[in-house]
């Protein structure tokens, strides 16, 4: 539960990711997504993380990864618990809260909805186009994506198919960016109601980032911490991720401090089912249930992404 300030100066000739392995209490092992490092080989970069460390949480090692031809020197790290509470200048008006689903799964709908109408919460659905025009089985059918945003809740943009946009060349990048009119005619939504973006794999490099935002209002990623006035980027939205691990404790945690500092926490979610695609990311009703309950009984404000990137820019 304690957040911790993650630093290193690198050089590098390709984009590098952070990892963390955690070793748990009853001695298995979790891997965290912290970041990613643009390539910088004319000068020395520092690189600046959070982490929070999971409840139940004994030791951590931080992993600079290359996973492609290239090479990356670092040196003078650093890890140091973060501030107690930013200082008043950093903090927003109020804390916020933002709950955000990526891919579009049939399992947030048969299964989350239901328990997001019982606590009152509204969402973020970041959405993929293929899944949905293919009719893969797993994935909300246009009815479903169109009852959701009846229902109150925002919708986003997640690619086309699902790409690592940091493997793409630019005229792929333009592809998976811009939305089929085939997708929002079977949904009966216009293209300007998708105003905000998260990245598939929370991937992304300088260059994406810039196309992105020609498009985008804001960029989500998955790297982990909390968003204060002195932090804050729409070009790299900072969140926690729910694992199958996290518990409703986890998310209790991650509330208290974004109330105790004025921030605001991005949560993001991917199946809610007993059985799912992919068990790392995914939560059961039962937790899910727990979670919303959770940040229901804080009494923190709730809002879709975009409606809180409405309220938190004019106080920059």
């Amino acid at each position: 539960g304690t957040a911790y300030n993650y630093s290193e100066w690198y050089k590098s000739n390709v984009e590098t990711e952070i990892n963390a392995m955690v070793t748990m209490a009853d001695g298995t092992v979790q891997y965290y997504y912290m970041g990613s490092a643009a390539p910088s080989q004319t000068s020395w970069q520092k690189l600046n993380l959070q982490f929070t460390a999971p409840a139940g949480a004994a030791s951590m090692t931080v992993f600079h990864i290359v996973d492609k031809v290239g090479y990356v020197q670092s040196d003078t790290f650093s890890l140091t618990v973060a501030s107690a509470t930013p200082a008043p200048s950093a903090q927003l008006n109020r804390a916020i809260v933002s709950l955000t689903f990526d891919d579009g799964w049939s399992s947030i709908y048969a299964n989350g909805l239901p328990l997001l109408e019982k606590h009152g919460l509204v969402t973020t659905q970041y959405l993929n186009s293929g899944p949905h025009m293919g009719g893969y089985t797993g994935y909300m059918t246009y009815a479903q994506i169109k009852d959701f945003y009846a229902r109150g809740h925002e919708l986003g943009w997640h690619t086309r198919s699902h790409a690592d946009v940091t493997k793409l060349t630019a005229s792929q990048l333009t592809t998976e960016l811009t939305i089929p009119s085939a997708f929002l005619q079977g949904i009966g939504v216009p293209a300007s109601a998708f105003r905000h973006f998260a990245t598939p794999f929370g991937a992304y490099n300088t260059q994406s980032v810039a196309e992105i935002r020609k498009y985008y209002a804001s960029h989500r990623s998955t790297d982990l911490g909390y968003n204060t006035r002195d932090n804050f980027n729409l070009n790299n939205i900072k969140v926690q991720n729910i694992k199958r691990t996290t518990t409703a404790a986890d998310v209790q945690g991650w509330v208290n401090k974004a109330v105790a500092d004025r921030s605001w926490l991005v949560i993001v979610y991917h199946e809610v089912g007993t059985t799912n695609e992919d068990p790392t990311y995914s939560t059961t009703p039962a937790l899910f249930d727990a979670h919303l309950g959770a940040v229901k009984q804080s009494g923190v404000t709730v809002k879709t992404l975009g409606q809180a990137v409405e309220e938190i820019t004019p106080q920059l």
